[in-house]
């Protein structure tokens, strides 16, 4: 881990990481239960929908009130009500129960998420802000690890009541270590009451290449990676051949190598190239994903198959690390820290409404020809937006 960054720094990614983990490990036990219960793909879709739609709703709500009041008590305030929804998994196992405390789990983690980035952009220089990005993409690897591989694990082998109590331990440590941390007040520089969503509409008018790069980011590149998601379980089940327990191994090693890559190569990501490192980002992603899209085709042995597709995935990670450090740090650096709580929920609202619509497309047009067509679509996207991309980016000052 990057010295130069405040230790304090860490008293907040923890936390982050360990409600990160919980929530992980819950989705991927909830994600096989309905592919196993349902085998469609629209079903995973809907579920995807709200993965995205829960945070959109609440997020111009969530992102006034973190920009008006105290980040800590935020805090500890949204991981005492992730205990809390917990409480019905001890009393029913119905997958409507599941589905509801998951519904509590996205509104609270969305809540925090958004709180965890401002009160990081309080602590940190925008000089060092692309090493404490890093540290966040190591959490979210670390935290796809321990969903794919704990979730999986559970689902084949443990109770639902046994998973319930293990994410209620990792939500009570995140709280006590939460607690431990002071985060400084700096930019209630104006009445709360003064603070209104409005003003992130108006910077983002009077700001347009910012609003630019939202679109080609959170609604087309993101959305990319939306689509694949409802492809990406019969692909791996139906065309590769995994079983649940390979399937957790190759999610397991993906989120392992995203956790592990920043961590070595930010000694040589210099923050004067992040344009740079966010456009060719892009470019090998969508290189990637054609390539993941003809394994099906260039081995019949299943076990090739499984082994050209994890190689595949697993060098992804690469660019898929330095995307999401990139594009966080450019615009954590353009924008106001007195508009970030509002900038992050406009974020949401962007991702959410495109990801729904796109989810509930990919769901339907997988049941009807299959993963394939989705998971070509997303790479020849991906590199028809590098040319508008690297645009945009030359606009905005560093």
């Amino acid at each position: 881990m990057d010295a130069t960054l405040d230790k304090k720094f860490y008293f907040l990614l923890i936390p982050r990481t360990l409600v990160g983990g919980g929530i992980s490990i819950y989705t991927i036990y909830l994600l096989l239960q309905l592919w196993h219960s349902f085998n469609s793909a629209l079903i995973i879709s809907i579920f995807y929908v709200f993965v995205f739609l829960i945070p959109a709703i609440i997020s111009p709500f969530a992102g006034t009130y973190i920009d008006r009041h105290s980040k800590k008590r935020i805090g500890e305030l949204a991981i005492l009500l992730l205990i809390f929804s917990l409480i019905p998994l001890f009393f029913s196992h119905r997958i409507y129960m599941m589905f509801g405390v998951f519904i509590l789990l996205l509104i609270f983690e969305a809540w925090f998420n958004i709180n965890y980035t401002v009160a990081v952009r309080i602590f940190v220089e925008k000089e060092k802000l692309i090493y404490a990005n890093n540290m966040l993409t190591f959490s979210i690897g670390i935290t796809n690890l321990v969903g794919y591989l704990v979730g999986a694990y559970l689902y084949s082998y443990i109770s639902l009541h046994l998973l319930s109590i293990v994410i209620f331990v990792i939500f009570i440590a995140s709280g006590l270590i939460w607690l431990l941390v002071e985060i400084p007040e700096k930019i209630r520089r104006e009445s709360a009451k003064n603070i209104k969503y409005s003003e992130i509409l108006l910077y983002l008018k009077s700001h347009k290449n910012i609003l630019y790069l939202l679109l080609i980011y959170d609604v087309v590149v993101l959305f990319t990676a939306i689509i694949t998601l409802p492809a990406s379980i019969p692909y791996s089940f139906d065309l590769v051949g995994m079983s649940s327990i390979i399937y957790g191994f190759y999610g397991g090693l993906s989120a392992f190598l995203l956790a592990i890559v920043p961590l070595s190569i930010h000694k040589f990501i210099k923050s004067q190239n992040i344009k740079k490192y966010a456009v060719s980002s892009i470019l090998y992603e969508g290189i990637l994903t054609l390539g993941i899209a003809s394994v099906p085709f260039i081995f019949h042995l299943k076990i090739y198959k499984i082994i050209l597709f994890i190689v595949l995935a697993s060098i992804m990670t690469i660019p898929a690390a330095l995307e999401i450090t990139s594009f966080s740090t450019i615009f954590q650096k353009a924008v106001s820290i007195s508009l970030l709580g509002r900038f992050y929920s406009v974020r949401s609202l962007f991702r959410g409404a495109v990801n729904v619509i796109g989810l509930l497309i990919a769901g339907f047009i997988t049941d009807l020809w299959g993963p394939i067509p989705v998971i070509v679509s997303s790479g020849v996207i991906l590199i028809l937006m590098i040319v508008p991309t690297k645009y945009v980016l030359s606009k905005i000052s560093n």
